[in-house]
């Protein structure tokens, strides 16, 4: 067998590189899933929410508030109201989801836009709607 011309180890390393660089990337890619997001979550007021069903249903999964610690919300939507509906997955780190908020006023919760969820990579912690959710 010839040993290897220069041209031909220059392009065997220059090949091994990009498949390491593309592996790498998919290693990434595949390190969430639409369920990474379920499970119980408290921000830092207090508020404790318990997201289920994002990898599930079709429509999306949903945020149920656990305990409304000092986020204005009143104490009896614990275990009653969502704070997120319609959770679904998007790709990477990401889902999307409609917000809702409390109104004091008329005591009820109304839609407040779409929110999206950036989950940190290690999977403990998501940010959405201007708050950081630590997993419990």
């Amino acid at each position: 067998m010839k040993p290897l011309t220069k041209h031909a180890k220059k392009s065997f390393i220059l090949l091994t590189l990009i498949l390491t660089v593309l592996g790498t990337g998919q290693i990434q890619a595949q390190g969430f899933s639409p369920k990474d997001l379920d499970g119980n979550w408290t921000r830092n007021d207090g508020m404790m929410i318990s997201i289920s069903g994002t990898g599930t249903f079709e429509e999306g999964g949903n945020a149920l508030v656990m305990s409304v610690g000092q986020s204005g919300w009143p104490a009896s939507t614990a275990h009653y109201a969502f704070k997120y509906r319609e959770i679904k997955y998007v790709q990477g780190n990401t889902w999307k989801g409609i917000n809702y908020r409390h109104r004091t006023e008329t005591n009820a919760r109304v839609k407040d836009g779409e929110a999206i969820f950036v989950m940190s990579n290690d999977k403990k912690s998501f940010k959405a709607s201007g708050y950081t959710y630590i997993k419990n």
